[in-house]
């Protein structure tokens, strides 16, 4: 899965921060600081895979050195709770191999960091190597831009205020006032949203290069429209702690944010759910409150009708039945007439084939019959030597229906793989004639049902028509 994490943090002495221990640290290597008169050795953490210093055009070419530069920036910051550096902590892909990976990082920090004047002290660290699951970057930018000769130039400059007359704007010590203004827009959050954004947008060319499906976005989950509650980012002292089965503050805390999200998520489903079924119940109601009742319909069309349906007694069968079979609106009237229309039909070919197979089974049965009258008959001009052909020719019907049903019983005993018998036959004859009687019964009740729901959608029809006389036209319904 995609991660996303880019944080921007300050370098600063207030919290008693070094330039030169961070540089230490990130880069994996010993380094003195002048300002402290004190080393900083990180050479035996490992992980560190790559480091590089990516300077501007117009940086002294000693600031390529990591202790010169981060000395050079200690010395030049004078006070002593000084601004030093921006923190850079932005991960990495597992989707992306880390030559992918460096590539990305080297071009971020030349085209977003480097090109508007930073130098940047790049260090990429492979989790396979020190234990952290997620691979990641550290930049360590500088804060102050570099004049056009490669000296430190400054981070504000004073704009001095004037009133709407143009005169000075004096403090309480008549001295004129004015507001400090950043050289460069490197602290503003725009900025920010820039440097996230264009990581963001490499991050995800990247993956559409390598025809991957997942995406990262720099967004806020706010600004995304998402109401997962933000986790807090664990770094690699963290993760080791939890995968080692120790139990951490921020990884609760985490645990705590997934179990949270996925509740919330649930109910917000649900909420969707019962907001979606809100609103198709209001349409409803609202189209029930302006579709007419089938009952004034039906009035309407025995008011109008010109056949024997006036009669009363087929209004109140009908109402009856429309409320037996839960049909209050046209369309589950049409729905419903749809359904017996099929289910009459099934029936009737239910029918067809009892018909079909009682059919069968009656010829089978003459067969029989004939055979066992015509089989003597035949057997005995068999036997016969004087007047054989005599016998023959005078029996010649009989003996012909004798070869007939014999020819068509072999054909049936075959395909039905086995003996025909009259008594087999007889017992399956009343088996269909049961059958039958019973399609029949329910055929003959779905028959009546569509005959009366024929009858409702007709009156109907012409209650529509009485109602809505200009429109009959585009009601007609085909029956």
């Amino acid at each position: 899965m995609a991660l996303y994490h880019f944080s921007v943090t300050q370098v600063k002495r207030s919290a008693g921060q070094s330039a030169i221990a961070c540089a230490s640290y990130r880069a994996g290597e010993s380094l003195y600081s002048q300002y402290y008169d004190e080393i900083s050795d990180y050479s035996k953490k490992g992980g560190v895979i790559y480091s590089e210093i990516m300077l501007p055009e117009n940086a002294p070419k000693e600031y390529s050195d990591r202790q010169t530069l981060w000395n050079a920036v200690e010395d030049v910051e004078k006070h002593p709770k000084a601004q030093l550096a921006y923190s850079f902590d932005i991960a990495l892909q597992n989707e992306l191999s880390q030559e992918e990976n460096l590539s990305l990082a080297r071009r971020f920090v030349k085209e977003q960091l480097v090109a508007d004047g930073m130098i940047a002290d790049l260090a990429v660290h492979d989790p396979e190597r020190d234990g952290n699951p997620n691979p990641h970057i550290h930049i360590l930018a500088t804060m102050r831009p570099l004049n056009p000769d490669g000296s430190w130039g400054a981070k504000q400059r004073r704009e001095y205020l004037y009133d709407d007359q143009g005169n000075p704007l004096l403090d309480e010590n008549r001295k004129q006032k004015y507001r400090a203004v950043p050289t460069t827009d490197w602290g503003a959050p725009e900025k920010l949203q820039r440097w996230r954004e264009a990581w963001a947008n490499m991050v995800n060319s990247k993956f559409e290069e390598k025809g991957l499906p997942c995406r990262v976005d720099h967004r806020s989950y706010a600004d995304q429209g998402v109401s997962d509650l933000p986790m807090i980012h664990e770094g690699p002292t963290v993760r080791a702690m939890e995968l080692k089965g120790i139990p951490t503050e921020k990884g609760e805390y985490n645990r705590w944010v997934r179990k949270t999200n996925a509740m919330i998520r649930g109910l917000l489903s649900k909420i969707k759910e019962l907001v979606a079924a809100i609103k198709d119940m209001r349409e409803e109601i609202k189209r029930l409150e302006e579709e007419p009742s089938l009952v004034d319909l039906l009035m309407a069309g025995r008011t109008h009708a010109k056949s024997a349906v006036q009669d009363l007694k087929y209004m109140s069968a009908d109402i009856l039945f429309l409320q037996e079979h839960s049909i209050y609106r046209i369309e589950d009237l049409d729905n419903y007439m749809d359904k017996m229309q099929i289910r009459k039909q099934s029936q009737k070919d239910l029918l067809d084939k009892c018909s079909t197979q009682k059919k069968e089974i009656k010829e089978l049965i003459n067969l029989l019959d004939i055979y066992r009258e015509t089989k003597p008959i035949y057997e005995e001009g068999m036997k016969k030597f004087f007047g054989k052909e005599k016998y023959m020719q005078e029996n010649k019907g009989r003996i012909k229906q004798y070869h007939m049903a014999q020819r068509k019983l072999t054909k049936a005993s075959k395909e039905r793989g086995g003996k025909i018998t009259k008594r087999m036959l007889e017992k399956e004859l009343a088996t269909l004639n049961s059958k039958y009687s019973a399609i029949r019964d329910d055929f003959c009740k779905s028959r009546d049902e569509v005959s009366t729901l024929s009858r409702i959608r007709y009156l109907i029809q012409r209650g529509l028509e009485a109602k809505q006389p200009h429109k009959t036209r585009d009601t007609d319904i085909s029956l």
